[in-house]
Parts: C-alpha cells; structure tokens; sequence
C-alpha cells in the first residue's frame, strides 16, 4: 500500500482514465463529479468522501474506464 498526498483542487482521476487502483481516505476530503453532458450544464458533485472512505472500486473490479472524476477539496492523503 503506498501513501499519495494531494493538494486542495487536485485532481486524483479523471472521466475516462483507465482504472488502475482503487482508494481509501486517509486524511482530507475527496468530491466525486459526475460528467456533464449538453443538458445538464457543468459537472456537479454526487458525493464528498473523508477519512475511512473508499472509492474507485467499481472502474477497477469491472474493467471500464473511469465514469466519474474525483478532486481533492481539502489537502490530505489516500492510500
């Protein structure tokens, strides 16, 4: 398990991006931002996850590509 560290407005994935691992939170928060389409306007974020969560997962266990985005809004560090 390695240790990443992220800054307030970086992003750890984006839409699409292969899947290659899955995250736990260990510190900071962590906002999951579904993709945009024509009618909807900007992406809006569907969840925030903080210390103990997890995500990522589904990418990964199904092989697809990634179907959300997720940015760092708070500084901390995922494993």
């Amino acid at each position: 398990m390695v240790e990443r560290r992220f800054a307030t407005g970086e992003s750890v994935f984006r839409h699409g991006e292969p899947a290659e691992e899955c995250f736990v939170v260990h510190s900071g928060k962590y906002a999951v931002l579904l993709a945009a389409d024509v009618a909807s306007g900007p992406a809006r974020r569907a969840v925030t996850y903080q210390q103990g969560g997890a995500f990522g997962e589904l990418a990964l266990l199904y092989a697809r590509a990634r179907s959300a985005a997720v940015k760092c809004v708070a500084a901390g560090s995922l494993f």
